[in-house]
């Protein structure tokens, strides 16, 4: 029974860290492809500017001699190349200012493939009281559930910031695609921080759970089974007073990953973790 329970809280890990790399990866692409449209159109970016140059010239020379400016404009530029080259520097522009969310939303068709069976496989939790997040989670998982692709024309949406607010709710009803992936993102970020956590998972539940049962802690002080050196022992560096170290170990993701307490006197030794990194904390 007790593999059995091991087996299925390593596959929810499994699920879940793939999930926050799917999604992560989505919005590195968004950005790789925002880079490569923007080499793309450097030649038509040159003509715009070149266009852009030759128009000043020209009002400058109507200012400089008082002549109609739109006469000498029509003249050096032409009017109708104005008109013409206008929704090029449209498009440009638009492409300019694309927001990731936009771009990450055109690889919605991708992302639906696993969303929604990830959503509705797993319960996840928070510790914030009537979180919105989990309100829009439900939401996701009703409209997967039910096989529909449109959203209702109010959704929670105090989890996501300002500017996808106005993407998302537009002059029109909800965007249903830009609203899900950024949903999906958020849930990313707040998984990676414990702030939000999944049931029947291992790596990812809540924080008091990776620490040590009060109870637990107590047996062990009174038995002097930490290790932490805080009864009896001389430390050469801050004399007598009781007191220990943490050494926190960073992962990847810029997130404690395991914390190391050690005796004050560890340290001191000639080749202790203090040589190596300076990561120490003194309480």
């Amino acid at each position: 029974m007790a593999q059995v329970i091991k087996l299925g809280q390593k596959l929810t890990d499994d699920a879940v860290s793939m999930f926050i790399k799917l999604m992560g990866r989505l919005f590195s692409q968004a950005n790789n492809r925002k880079k490569q449209r923007h080499m793309d159109c450097r030649p038509d970016t040159a003509k715009a500017l070149r266009m852009f140059l030759d128009t000043i010239t020209a009002l400058q020379s109507a200012n400089d001699y008082g002549r109609n400016a739109l006469e000498v404009l029509d003249q050096k530029v032409g009017w109708h190349r104005l008109l013409r080259m206008k929704p090029e520097l449209e498009s440009m522009v638009e492409d300019n200012e694309a927001s990731p969310l936009a771009l990450a939303a055109e690889q919605h068709a991708t992302v639906n493939k696993y969303a929604g069976a990830f959503l509705l496989a797993f319960t996840f939790q928070s510790a914030r009281r009537h979180d919105p997040l989990l309100a829009a989670i439900s939401l996701l998982k009703r409209l997967y559930a039910e096989k529909r692709r449109t959203l209702p024309d109010r959704v929670p949406v105090t989890h996501l910031s300002q500017t996808d607010r106005r993407l998302i709710l537009g002059p029109q009803r909800p965007d249903r695609r830009l609203y899900e992936i950024a949903t999906l993102a958020v849930l990313r970020d707040r998984l990676r921080s414990a702030d939000i956590w999944v049931d029947g998972s291992r790596s990812f539940r809540p924080i008091d759970q990776h620490l040590m049962p009060r109870s637990t802690f107590t047996t062990m002080k009174e038995q002097d089974r930490l290790g932490l050196g805080v009864q009896g022992d001389v430390n050469l560096h801050y004399g007598s007073e009781p007191g220990s170290k943490f050494y926190s170990h960073l992962s990847d993701q810029y997130g404690y990953f395991s914390i190391l307490p050690i005796s004050p006197t560890e340290s001191e030794a000639a080749f202790g973790p203090d040589r190596q990194e300076d990561q120490a904390l003194s309480v």
